[in-house]
């Protein structure tokens, strides 16, 4: 089994994601994919650094969704090119009002991995894993290796047959609450795993 891990700018639009379909798809001992948020276009930036704006945005109390349909639209194209059957708006929506309502900071940095997981996963016809269910931190919001190997081995071990996405750069801790690690987070996730 090999662990491949691919950031923003393979995630940035389909034709990039395309390349990366070929490069999984030519070895089938690639089985678990980590991913990036997509990453800077030309006439876009990188969805994590709007998600950013959006979070200060609710901060200053005033709404993100103006601002957050360029989150929207970069997903609704992405996955129109790749012609993926999946409708993800509801999970759009959910992040855009969490952020509203005063979502943390890492909750709303990681939420372009999430996405981005769940849209390849659907296009591979890999199983999603969320991160927050085998990334561990502790209840300081340190990495909790340990915990981490067992949630993982645990999860892993009956999925990776097929083949499972995961969204890199978070996890969680003991409560359930996101935790993200450093920008760039998504190759710690790679390594990890």
């Amino acid at each position: 089994m090999l662990v491949c891990k691919f950031g923003g700018t393979s995630m940035s639009d389909a034709q990039s994601i395309t390349q990366v379909v070929n490069i999984i798809q030519a070895n089938p001992k690639r089985k678990v994919i980590v991913v990036s948020a997509p990453g800077k276009l030309k006439d876009a930036d990188k969805i994590t650094d709007v998600l950013i704006k959006c979070y200060k945005t609710a901060k200053e109390g005033k709404s993100c969704k103006e601002l957050f349909e360029k989150v929207k639209s970069r997903f609704h194209s992405i996955i129109k090119d790749l012609k993926i059957n999946i409708d993800i708006s509801d999970e759009l929506d959910q992040v855009m009002r969490d952020i509203d309502a005063g979502a943390s900071y890492d909750y709303t940095a990681s939420r372009g991995e999430y996405l981005m997981a769940l849209t390849l996963a659907k296009y591979l016809g890999f199983e999603f894993v969320d991160a927050k269910d085998i990334i561990k931190f502790d209840k300081n919001n340190a990495f909790d290796s340990e915990l981490t190997n067992t949630y993982t081995q645990n999860t892993l071990q009956d999925k990776v047959t097929k083949g499972v996405v995961v969204p890199g750069f978070y996890g969680s801790n003991p409560d359930g609450v996101i935790c993200t690690f450093s920008r760039g987070g998504s190759d710690i996730t790679g390594a990890i795993l």
